[in-house]
């Protein structure tokens, strides 16, 4: 392994582990977590959330780091039930939306290659 994914390895892993320890704290104030796994082929570069009506996306929830596969992010406690559409872009730079996902609780979404290929040619 290269030092550069080895960065970006224990970059995501630190990423996870911080927003885990946070989980408990944002729950008890906020909304419900959402963790997305990568079980697909490819790295996803960018996720980005917004509630369904919303015309515009909030900020890439990834930040500066990258989703390898393999790997998951917990993106914590500021989720309140409802419909979010979800947009993510992969290392091929191919966007993939959801449409009106459903957080009724802590979530887990699993992104797989099916996953992406089908909602990248809707």
């Amino acid at each position: 392994m290269n030092r550069i994914a080895a960065h970006l390895i224990s970059a995501v892993a630190a990423i996870a582990l911080a927003a885990g320890s946070l989980v408990p704290c944002a729950q008890a104030q906020s909304g419900f977590t959402v963790r997305i796994n990568n079980q697909s082929d490819y790295a996803v570069h960018y996720i980005y959330m917004s509630s369904v009506g919303n015309p515009g996306w909030q900020a890439d929830l990834l930040g500066q780091y990258v989703l390898p596969t393999g790997y998951h992010v917990t993106l914590p406690g500021s989720y309140f039930p409802g419909y979010y559409d979800l947009k993510l872009v992969d290392e091929d730079g191919d966007v993939c939306i959801v449409p009106a996902v459903y957080v009724s609780g802590n979530t887990v979404w699993d992104i797989t290659d099916a996953w992406l290929l089908n909602c990248e040619f809707r």
